[in-house]
């Protein structure tokens, strides 16, 4: 389904059919840690990504995105409502033309934290947020722009302008955050982060200060969650256990006392 004889032919040229086909029956069973059954589509044969070692990146990179895009149109054109914004945002609707769509990072993101459980409260606590806007990025004009915001580059890899289709889906990713931020700053460009400007050091130590609060807050909630439930019994025997530790240490034992003591361990040891 992919319209343009350029990029078909280049699909082609970095694509290769691999026709090991594998059963579902000779399928391993799917750890936790890995993809589940619904990404993986149909089973072989399969097309594989060409090695790209010994090229250089100003050449595979628009490349790459040529074909990304391709694959994106491609699996839109063909699945639209397994594909749709309200499909990738829904936990519950995978499908494996998602994956020319969603990014390894998004990914993480979903199953990391958004399908750790399916109730917020419990998802609320198990991350924090930290929010930071660079006041007029998309139209600053250095180069490093592009290791701070997703770019389209045209046919010679030169960065063209933002990408605004990954910045679309940045967009809906974060708004499905479960926690409002714990950290939320926006700072002039610098470009980049400028250790050599007072605004951006004190932003830094800022958001370090409230990484340590909000890190011993989550410690301590967890220690207490984990603590044994207070007992009225449980808290006095203890004030006697103590007391009698005290009281022994400070004992001086005699020949009678012994006598005694000995007595009293045989009966109850008996």
């Amino acid at each position: 389904e992919v319209e343009a004889d350029e990029k078909k032919q280049l699909l082609k040229e970095w694509f290769q059919l691999d026709e090991n086909a594998v059963t579902p029956e000779s399928q391993p069973k799917p750890e936790e840690w890995e993809a589940s059954r619904e990404w993986g589509g149909p089973t072989g044969p399969c097309y594989v990504l060409k090695s790209k070692k010994g090229v250089d990146k100003k050449e595979w990179w628009p490349k790459f995105e040529t074909m990304q895009k391709a694959l994106r149109d491609a699996a839109r054109k063909v699945w639209p409502v397994e594909t749709s914004e309200e499909a990738l945002k829904d936990l519950n609707r995978r499908h494996f033309a998602q994956r020319f769509i969603v990014s390894v990072t998004e990914e993480e993101f979903t199953r990391g934290l958004l399908r750790l459980s399916d109730e917020s409260k419990t998802q609320k606590k198990k991350a924090f947020v930290i929010r930071r806007h660079f006041k007029r990025l998309e139209e600053a004009a250095d180069s490093d722009k592009d290791l701070w915001i997703d770019m389209e580059a045209d046919k010679k890899g030169v960065k063209k302008g933002v990408d605004k289709e990954a910045q679309a889906m940045l967009k809906a990713q974060i708004d499905m955050a479960p926690e409002e931020p714990v950290f939320d700053r926006t700072l002039k460009w610098g470009p980049g982060i400028d250790h050599g400007n007072l605004e951006h050091v004190r932003y830094l130590k800022d958001m370090a200060d409230c990484v340590c609060r909000v890190v011993a807050r989550s410690l301590l909630a967890g220690a207490q969650a984990e603590s044994v439930v207070a007992d009225e019994v449980v808290e006095e025997a203890a004030r006697h256990l103590k007391f009698a530790l005290e009281r022994a240490g400070k004992f001086c034992e005699t020949d009678s006392t012994r006598h005694v003591t000995d007595r009293v361990g045989r009966y109850l040891t008996r």
